[in-house]
């Protein structure tokens, strides 16, 4: 009888024990879970998300594009369909070498981007002889991706678009105190600033506008994006020569821009280009408003024309686009549209700093939902850029946490 007492309270006391720990068990997961709410039995291990994967991911990426050289070697003349390849893909990948070097300090990305900086600027349209629609030389790169007769023309948001990055590499490569990329950085900002030069002509107060004599159109005002990417280029160029007219222009183009903004919930809505939100002048799309949100945030960062509130009500906006399609970036900032250009919503990666769901959104859309890590799909020339950017702004972030 002692015995089977005793057994009973063995059993009893395994029973409790047990019971104690599936009720701790259960309580973690409903922690995890509310801590991660999207993630799934499917998802990654938080730990494949550490620094040191994405570096290596990013790395394995890279080498499929032309062995590393990602577009650095095309002519502006080659690409999708006629033209523009180093605007809307070459861009970002050495925007995405610079964010790589800043996470590891590895000088193997720096000087990716000294060869990638160095190997665009050689084929710049004076220098290759590519003559533009009025017979001219012309210190940019010019498309005749916007055309409608096939004519060379330069426009201001492609020259934005490339010498952007230029000039983050130059300001790293300064940063680095290492005498070889010091001295190249110094020749990169003259000839981005040749280039900026150009485009003086189309400046109308606080404004860049098409060519007239292109357009045969008076004061035919650029898209919020587009103003936003020279404006981008103009604020980094004041960083690094401290001239006046450059924070002038850049903070103009700021004050345009947070004056058209308009309030959706805790969010913001903008429309593609100047002037209210109508049916003919519709709701920024996230793929071209990721350059426009970024110009806010370095704005923010110079601590010019936005404060901390406006870019937590643009971390809102994307927030509130993913949480209310399942963690999937509709085409819109209002929220409607398809899903067509949500591969681009891996840009808004530098928003975590201000909101952490940020960053488990975007990943959640990355590695769960495009599984960008297992597919060519997005290996295309029109979007491969994009992801190498989101990847390097993901990396960024987790760098930062560890």
């Amino acid at each position: 009888m002692q015995i089977c007492q005793m057994l009973k309270n063995k059993k009893f006391t395994a029973l409790i024990i047990g019971a104690t720990l599936l009720v701790a068990a259960i309580v973690l997961i409903l922690h995890s879970v509310n801590q991660h709410p999207l993630k799934d039995s499917g998802s990654k291990d938080s730990e494949e998300y550490s620094t040191a994967y994405l570096c290596s991911l990013f790395n394995k990426l890279d080498s499929k594009v032309n062995e590393g050289r990602g577009y650095s070697e095309y002519l502006n003349t080659d690409g999708f369909p006629t033209g523009a390849l180093l605007a809307w893909s070459e861009s970002y990948l050495i925007q995405a070498c610079a964010n790589m070097y800043r996470v590891t300090n590895d000088l193997e990305y720096l000087n990716k981007l000294h060869n990638h900086v160095q190997s665009v600027l050689a084929n710049r349209d004076d220098k290759i002889g590519q003559k533009d629609y009025k017979n001219e030389l012309v210190p940019s790169w010019g498309t005749n991706k916007y055309t409608k007769h096939g004519e060379w023309f330069h426009s201001a948001v492609v020259t934005g678009m490339i010498i952007y990055p230029m000039l983050e590499y130059a300001q790293l490569a300064k940063e680095s105190g290492i005498e070889k990329y010091s001295i190249v950085a110094d020749n990169v900002i003259q000839q981005v600033q040749e280039s900026i030069k150009y485009h003086d002509r189309e400046w109308k107060v606080d404004h860049y506008v098409f060519p007239e004599d292109f357009y045969k159109i008076e004061n035919c005002v650029l898209p919020l994006s587009q103003q936003a990417t020279i404006g981008r280029s103009l604020l980094l160029l004041y960083e690094l020569t401290c001239k006046e007219e450059y924070c002038s222009k850049a903070s103009l183009i700021a004050k345009l821009l947070k004056g058209l903004l308009q309030n959706i919930g805790n969010g913001y809505k903008l429309g593609l280009s100047p002037g209210e939100i109508t049916d003919e002048n519709k709701v920024g799309d996230i793929s071209h408003s990721t350059i426009t949100i970024h110009f806010a945030y370095l704005v923010y960062k110079n601590d010019i024309v936005f404060d901390k509130e406006d870019i937590l009500r643009f971390t809102n906006t994307i927030n509130n686009l993913a949480q209310a399609n399942e963690n999937h970036f509709p085409k819109y900032l209002d929220g409607t549209g398809n899903f067509d250009y949500e591969v681009t919503a891996g840009q808004y990666a530098f928003l975590a700093e201000f909101d952490r769901e940020v960053y488990d959104l975007i990943t959640d859309l990355f590695f769960n939902h495009l599984k960008i890590d297992q597919t060519a799909k997005y290996m295309r020339e029109d979007w491969w850029g994009t992801v190498m950017l989101g990847l390097s702004r993901i990396a960024l972030f987790q760098s930062n946490l560890e």
